[in-house]
């Protein structure tokens, strides 16, 4: 396994003015905290969207905290800043800004933002969604910032660090596939792909919930928590046909031949034979199960070759990339 990559995110984030608070500094002006932000590899925001920027209206939680206990940077603070990118500006703005005091405040952020109640209360985690049946392109990519909590990164205005660089990082693993055919005599539509525990016995596929969902992220280190033991089923609106083309064997070039996709909760640990994948290709399920342990690495994206032949489907190899690429095993299927 290799050594994972940190997605680190850079934006341009300015916090304007006050509105539950009325903080100011020595000579009585208010003293906006701003955020820089930029992408260095692709955070492939919302929707596993690709890119080396988030996309128009994608919106920000930043939280910032007394550096002392953790608790509310001052009373009647918010604690939970939204920002929302324009990419016609290539700016951030919010309707409620934070102005910093002579108070030292440590800071978290995350992706995308969800409102948590009153806008001025503490919280450590914010919901999940990873619904076990939808269409193809519709997951969720959550992340989370390295939290800015070293005393150089500590914001504040009495020693004039107004600004701070937020490292974003995936809390969600990929689990992705280029699936091709080869001497097939058929048209090679692909419908439906489903991934789930081989026994059924484990929980090493989880989902939202049906009910009382409680999947949630925590803010401050991206781990997911609650959950329930599903099955991920990803159907195409738009059936795919697959070409006779192999996959690269470049890594670049082989995260741009992916042709299925989706999200899944990290796990690890996992042994031979406790992951079980199906392919529905013209109308019919072929499945198999992995032939070697493996994990699956938050941050990271797993990308299988699976060959469709005119003797069968097969999986020839998994590459482990950082949203980038290493092989990994090789899977048959019958």
């Amino acid at each position: 396994m290799k050594k994972a990559i940190i997605i680190a995110t850079i934006f341009a984030i300015a916090f304007l003015s006050c509105t539950k608070q009325d903080n100011l500094n020595m000579t009585g002006r208010k003293v906006p905290l701003s955020v820089k932000a930029g992408i260095s590899i692709e955070p492939s925001p919302k929707a596993i969207v690709a890119g080396t920027g988030f996309p128009d209206g994608a919106a920000i939680g930043v939280q910032i905290l007394k550096n002392s206990d953790g608790s509310i940077y001052e009373t009647g603070a918010l604690t939970n800043v939204q920002f929302i990118f324009s990419q016609a500006g290539s700016s951030w703005s919010t309707a409620t800004a934070f102005n910093l005091t002579a108070t030292q405040g440590k800071v978290y952020a995350y992706y995308p933002y969800a409102a948590q109640g009153t806008n001025d209360a503490l919280f450590t985690t914010v919901p999940v969604t990873l619904p076990a049946t939808s269409n193809t392109g519709a997951d969720t990519d959550y992340m989370y910032a390295t939290p800015l909590t070293a005393v150089a990164d500590l914001v504040s205005n009495s020693t004039g660090k107004n600004s701070a660089s937020l490292s974003m990082n995936h809390a969600l693993a990929q689990v992705s596939f280029v699936v091709y055919k080869e001497n097939y005599p058929g048209t090679g539509s692909l419908t439906q792909f489903k991934i789930e525990d081989a026994t059924g016995g484990t929980s090493w596929i989880k989902t939202s919930k049906a009910a009382a969902d409680d999947l949630a992220m925590d803010i401050a280190n991206g781990s997911i928590t609650g959950g329930e033991k599903g099955i991920i089923t990803r159907t195409f609106g738009t059936p795919v046909t697959l070409e006779a083309v192999s996959p690269s064997a470049d890594a670049a070039t082989l995260r741009t031949q992916v042709n299925a996709t989706t999200l899944v909760v990290p796990t690890a640990n996992m042994a031979a034979g406790d992951i079980k994948f199906t392919f529905t290709i013209d109308g019919k399920s072929s499945t198999a199960a992995n032939t070697s342990a493996l994990s699956w690495e938050p941050g990271k994206q797993y990308i299988y070759k699976v060959k469709l032949s005119g003797t069968g489907l097969s999986i020839s190899s998994v590459t482990v990339t950082d949203w980038t690429t290493v092989v990994v095993d090789d899977i048959d299927i019958n």
